[in-house]
């Protein structure tokens, strides 16, 4: 099993970057009961379970226009006007979070957290969730922090657990690469729904990878038809109703018989059979039938093409069924985005929602 975490610069002091500013407050003691009211935005109501999980209880939540005491998550400039200028009248720093940013306040009667967006807002929630160490006190303190000029992710190659998600959501990761077999098939898409789904209560993009090498070679041993293939044919001759073997155990798909190029129709002019499964099949002419007796026929068939071994996308039957899996992925994870992992690709434009670069 590999786990590796993923950034788009190799500067080791930035894997786990410092927040931009933490400011330690004096203040009496606020502590997070079961009675302790949460005023949550809408579209953040999702991600509750960062908090609750942390707190060990559901904390009671209502909309952001009560001017209460308790927990407010919101994104800044969308609290209603009487927060706003309860956050405004609470700022000591004047520096604003960036994009996928927030602000964290812990005060003597309330706690504060205003994303720069959603995404923040979420960073957010896992600080908070941090700092709740059972009924102990939270510290006073304003915390801006916000991403620096890369996104950071988690791979690991293999089927991930419920656990790593956790940690991947702690260490603040972006995204999450699922490396699995499961991201292939809709069976195994559905064993991931439960991985996929703490994911995104955690914030974390999901991205599926594929290895095209690999991963169509497992589809074309699904779908042999979509296989590069090449064409192949046997001369015989017929005679009466002999049955003559073929050098074959398993009959390719779209074989046909002719009798000097002239297509000769199964079951009136000619008989494929096996004896037994793994025996060699046989033909046989049928008599008042189209073919002569003791003419020569022609069986022509296609099979995979030599050297290709089944690891190909020359096919368009191959790349579209690739295309199809693909989609099929970033719909079920809900993503914009997939990593192709080694190989070489040449499917480029699938559609508005998923781009194939070589890269995330």
């Amino acid at each position: 099993m590999f786990l590796a975490v993923v950034v788009s610069s190799v500067v080791l002091t930035q894997l786990v970057p410092e927040p931009i500013s933490v400011d330690v407050r004096e203040r009496d003691e606020f502590r997070i009961t079961a009675s302790t009211r949460v005023m949550v935005a809408p579209e953040l109501v999702a991600h509750m379970p960062i908090i609750n999980d942390a707190a060990r209880m559901d904390l009671r939540q209502e909309s952001l226009t009560t001017k209460s005491e308790g927990i407010f998550i919101g994104i800044e400039g969308r609290f209603s006007p009487f927060e706003e200028r309860r956050l405004r009248s609470k700022l000591r720093r004047v520096d604003d979070p960036p994009p996928g940013g927030y602000r964290l306040i812990i005060d003597d009667d309330h706690v504060l957290i205003a994303g720069a967006d959603a995404k923040g807002a979420i960073k957010g929630l896992h600080t908070l969730a941090q700092m709740i160490r059972g009924n102990d006190p939270l510290p006073g303190v304003e915390i801006v922090d916000g991403p620096a000029e890369f996104r950071r992710g988690v791979y690991q190659e293999g089927r991930p657990s419920i656990s790593l998600i956790n940690e991947a959501a702690a260490l603040k990761a972006d995204f999450f690469i699922i490396d699995s077999t499961d991201v292939w098939d809709d069976v195994g898409r559905g064993n991931l729904d439960p991985i996929v789904t703490r994911a995104q209560i955690l914030g974390l993009d999901v991205v599926p990878m594929f290895r095209p090498l690999e991963d169509v070679g497992r589809l074309i041993e699904s779908h042999p038809n979509a296989a590069p293939t090449q064409a192949r044919h046997y001369d015989l001759v017929l005679q009466g109703e002999q049955m003559v073997p073929l050098p074959m155990r398993e009959m390719p798909s779209g074989a046909q018989v002719t009798v000097s190029g002239v297509p000769m129709a199964p079951r009136e002019d000619y008989a494929l059979d096996q004896e037994l499964p793994g025996f060699p099949w046989t033909i046989r002419r049928i008599v008042g039938g189209g073919i002569p007796d003791g003419a020569t026929v022609r069986v022509s068939y296609q099979t995979a093409a030599e050297g290709a071994q089944g690891l190909s996308i020359a096919s368009t039957e191959a790349a579209q069924l690739f295309a199809d899996a693909v989609r099929a992925a970033v719909t079920r994870f809900d993503t914009d985005t997939v990593h192709v992992g080694p190989g070489e690709i040449d499917l480029i434009a699938l559609d508005e929602r998923a781009r194939l670069t070589g890269r995330s």
